[in-house]
């Protein structure tokens, strides 16, 4: 499996779920604001099922309690 999508990381070799999935879904944010969403789906198809329901999951916490927040909850997460 390849490792990047468009010069984007996939975060395989990230082994942590949390920090992976959270990395997905700010790489899928970026994409969608630079290149559109049609490029930005086509990341997330890179991706297997797991991984997506990961991704969902996260952006769902971004959604809820905010970018910034979750970003440093996830920060936070991995540090302790």
């Amino acid at each position: 499996m390849k490792n990047s999508f468009m010069n984007y990381p996939l975060f395989n070799d990230v082994r942590n779920p949390v920090l992976r999935s959270y990395n997905r879904a700010n790489i899928y944010i970026n994409i969608k604001e630079r290149h559109g969403s049609v490029p930005a789906e086509r990341y997330l198809k890179k991706l297997g099922r797991n991984a997506l329901l990961e991704v969902f999951t996260m952006m769902k916490r971004i959604h809820t309690d905010g970018y910034e927040q979750t970003r440093r909850n996830v920060m936070r997460e991995e540090i302790a």
